[in-house]
């Protein structure tokens, strides 16, 4: 690459696409270059991949190592420059100006020796000389794809570290948003457990973000690196690949708890089936073994995004004005997921070198789940609102009736008792002792009624404030001695047995 025309003040970092020197099944190191110039196998573009290209008639494996080698002349400027790898598979070591700038797991020729690396890494070097010399030794033993993907970008120190310090930001932030947000919604269905309302879909939110976090912090950039530096790389690599799946199984079942219309409990359970059998075997299996089947995965989980996205189309379409806004985030939401899918998986398989849109649909996504959450609560809040117009409604309904019935039946309490009294004391003629205790009886069960429809009466003026109470004794004598008389005439007994 002729760099005598760069123009280095405008454009102070570079992509060093082209077609790079490509030596099959050699790791070349400069001393090689210097000793004697090898011949090329064929020249490779980069970024590419190398399976499926041709060499000789002969198409190239996925599986192999290989030599990158390019030259960079007439460099304008001397001073300190900077290289980035993004991407290279699935390992890699890089040598500018003939010493090792760094090294990305452990290449070599054959299966045994190799160990798998693929990190983002920015090395730093000096250079005084017009040429510079680049080679790239690339080992793949596990992916299913192989070679130089994404982009090597070459520049000046200052810009090259500036613009890798600006991403590793961006990625933090979105690792950041995405564990407060969860550590949100685990605190609101805490709460909802506390009165004993539990929700669910709270919990479920918490987990997705959770998880998708979990991701983000280990593709790109990889900011949670510099946390689990220890962890091996394949182990890093699974979690990563089990976090996404185990995510898209916690979205169906959000979705069935939000609503059962749209996705039914069949299809809940054959997506946690499927994607949950998987997600059990990756732990257990190789990289280049899981990897196959993971491509099947991804198309049932896309399916299933697809369908989804269907429903909540027809769903919308279907709903009724009251409820059009609610269905129309649903739909947002399943988009937004569905654009977040699809640019993971063209970063995948590097077609994109970079998840900034896929990052802002995530942070979209949660947003509208944000709203879903909350309409529900003013939905809860407003039910609530109007059973509790219509519960005092029934209740001044009741108070209404206690307050009618108790004035009409005082009416004809009034009139047994003044009947009874008055042939109590003979006004209608004598009556014998049995007759002079029974019409007691009736006398002063017709009081005690009517004393009870005053207390109903008393009881609604209560309500409304508007009752004098008055204090005063209760002779005790005269109360036992009214039940024992009224039990006695009850039990058909002329005397009370003590």
């Amino acid at each position: 690459m002729d760099l005598s025309a760069w123009d280095f003040k405008q454009n102070k970092r570079i992509k060093l696409d082209g077609e790079w020197e490509f030596y099959w099944n050699q790791l070349l190191t400069p001393e090689d270059f210097k000793a004697a110039k090898p011949v090329p196998s064929t020249y490779m573009q980069v970024p590419s991949r190398w399976n499926g290209k041709a060499i000789n008639g002969n198409r190239l494996p996925a599986h192999g190592s290989a030599t990158y080698r390019m030259v960079l002349r007439n460099v304008p400027i001397h001073g300190i420059f900077a290289l980035k790898k993004t991407n290279i598979r699935f390992s890699s070591s890089v040598y500018v100006a003939g010493r090792k700038l760094f090294e990305d797991g452990q290449p070599s020729t054959n299966a045994a020796a190799y160990r798998p690396g693929n990190v983002p890494q920015t090395g730093l070097f000096a250079s005084d000389q017009n040429d510079i010399e680049i080679i790239v030794q690339v080992a793949n033993y596990d992916y299913i794809n192989a070679g130089i993907p994404i982009s090597i970008y070459f520049g000046d120190q200052a810009t090259m570290i500036d613009d890798q310090q600006k991403s590793m930001a961006r990625e933090f932030s979105i690792l950041a948003i995405l564990s407060i947000l969860s550590f949100i919604y685990f605190i609101c269905f805490a709460a909802t457990i506390i009165y004993n309302m539990r929700d669910y879909t709270l919990l479920l939110s918490g987990i997705i973000c959770l998880l998708f976090s979990l991701y983000h912090g280990l593709i790109g950039e990889r900011p949670l690196l510099y946390f689990l530096s220890g962890i091996p790389f394949e182990v890093l690599y699974k979690i990563k690949d089990m976090s996404s799946i185990a995510a898209f199984i916690v979205v169906a079942l959000f979705f069935y708890q939000v609503h059962k219309n749209m996705i039914s409990f069949k299809l809940t359970l054959a997506v946690t089936v499927v994607l949950g059998s998987f997600l059990v075997m990756v732990p257990f299996l190789s990289i280049h073994v899981y990897t196959r089947i993971h491509s099947y995965i991804i198309v049932f989980y896309e399916l299933m995004l697809v369908w989804l996205l269907l429903k909540a189309a027809i769903l919308y379409v279907r709903s009724p004005d009251t409820s059009r806004f609610k269905s129309l985030l649903l739909f947002m939401s399943i988009l937004t997921i569905n654009l977040y899918s699809l640019d993971t998986i063209l970063f995948a398989l590097s077609i994109k070198e970079n998840l900034s849109l896929g990052q802002l649909y995530i942070i979209v996504f949660n947003i509208i789940m944000i709203f879903l959450i909350v309409l529900r609560f003013f939905e809860a809040y407003h039910t609530i609102d109007a059973m509790k117009d219509r519960l005092l409604q029934l209740d001044k309904m009741k108070d209404d009736f206690l307050s009618n019935t108790s004035h009409e039946l005082k009416t004809p309490l009034n009139a047994i008792v003044n009947i009874t009294d008055s042939l109590l004391k003979g006004v209608e003629g004598p009556v014998n002792e049995k007759q002079a205790q029974n019409l007691a009886i009736v006398t002063g069960s017709g009081r005690r009624l009517t004393h009870l429809v005053n207390e109903l009466l008393d009881y609604s003026k209560m309500k409304y404030g508007d009752i004098t109470l008055v204090m005063s004794s209760v002779d005790l004598k005269a109360s036992v001695d009214s039940v024992i008389r009224v039990h006695q005439y009850l039990l058909g007994v002329n005397k009370f047995p003590l």
